[in-house]
């Protein structure tokens, strides 16, 4: 297809436009609200597969107009443009281009994540999940996840707005996406450094205890107790009872982490080789070496002692620690022994 265009000397002048940018552009519908052109997407998959060598232009060439639609706030487009990255990621997974295809894909996420508007930040949360699932035959030498890690971090502790829950919980997702991606290969083991640990892993123990619920654990805890006086021959645990899951509810950051904690003790949480964004958020941090757990614990230590969870009732201590316990892998058991070195 040629443009015709006016050059400065008012002639006209055919401008060839390249066939992926045609593809490209055919996925946007003419009316603004309506969303992507399903069948115009799969012409596009299907030349991306056919053609490998496209793959990064087409993701150029999506970031540049995501980029620009961010920037005059058409949010329609830019999640068009998301989507088809997405799609694209998953259907090309095995193309030899997937490495500089990923790194668009990255960049994407990191302008979403820079516009500090809380349904791009989710949007874009929701994007890296699917990047971190994603199995590439081709390594990337130079890929770092610093700036995930910190902004990631940074929305678990979001306090103001009216979206504050939903940025928690799209930062715990995040902060996993980040994990699960770095563990599964092994040219990112600097995961495990103290300078992201101790990132990480207070975000998790942050959204672990919203404030308010103290006296509700309290309460709880003293029941417990009496419980056990009236019946002291009967073993009984703060966590003992089915999790009661309703699909329909709206799931807090503390909510979903409490139901990550009880699905871990229940079933084990983790079903596949894919990342299940229902786990508990210790459990992919602690299928590790010995090395990586102390890396874990002596964050939560000093979260502990900073935050003064040792003080009775030590409600949190307890179900923080009991999710790590039955965390640890059956091969590395002898680190509930050896942790007390870490006391």
């Amino acid at each position: 297809m040629d443009h015709i265009l006016k050059n400065r000397f008012g002639r006209n002048a055919k401008v060839s436009v390249r066939r992926y940018r045609r593809l490209v552009d055919s996925i946007y519908p003419r009316a603004i609200t309506d969303g992507l052109i399903s069948s115009n997407m799969q012409k596009l998959i299907f030349y991306a597969i056919s053609h490998p060598e496209k793959l990064e232009r087409i993701g150029e060439y999506l970031v540049s107009r995501m980029s620009r639609d961010l920037g005059r706030l058409r949010f329609v487009q830019v999640k068009i443009a998301v989507e088809a990255m997405d799609q694209l990621l998953q259907s090309c997974h095995s193309s030899p281009s997937l490495p500089h295809f990923s790194e668009n894909h990255l960049k994407m996420v990191q302008k979403l994540l820079e516009s500090n508007n809380p349904k791009m930040e989710q949007l874009a949360t929701d994007s890296f999940v699917t990047f971190s699932n994603i199995e590439e035959s081709s390594p990337s030498y130079d890929r770092q996840y610093d700036f995930f890690i910190s902004k990631f971090s940074q929305m678990c502790h979001a306090t103001t707005g009216e979206d504050w829950r939903k940025i928690r919980s799209a930062g715990l997702k995040g902060l996993r996406g980040v994990v699960w991606k770095s563990v599964t290969d092994d040219l990112h083991p600097n995961i495990w450094e103290k300078q992201h640990m101790d990132k990480i892993v207070p975000s998790i123990l942050f959204n672990l205890q919203e404030p308010g619920t103290y006296f509700v654990c309290m309460i709880f805890f003293f029941v417990v107790i009496l419980h056990q006086l009236d019946e002291p021959s009967k073993p009984s645990s703060l966590f003992d009872g089915p999790f009661a899951d309703d699909p329909n509810r709206d799931e807090g950051p503390r909510t979903l982490s409490d139901r990550c904690l009880r699905e871990l003790m229940g079933k084990g949480g983790k079903e596949g080789k894919y990342f299940v964004l229902n786990i508990n958020p210790f459990e992919s941090l602690l299928q590790a070496s010995f090395g990586s757990l102390r890396a874990v614990m002596e964050p939560v230590l000093k979260h502990m002692d900073l935050h003064q969870h040792w003080k009775p009732p030590p409600l949190f201590a307890i179900h923080v620690f009991k999710a790590i316990i039955y965390s640890i892998q059956s091969q590395n058991s002898y680190f509930v022994i050896q942790v007390s070195e870490l006391l």
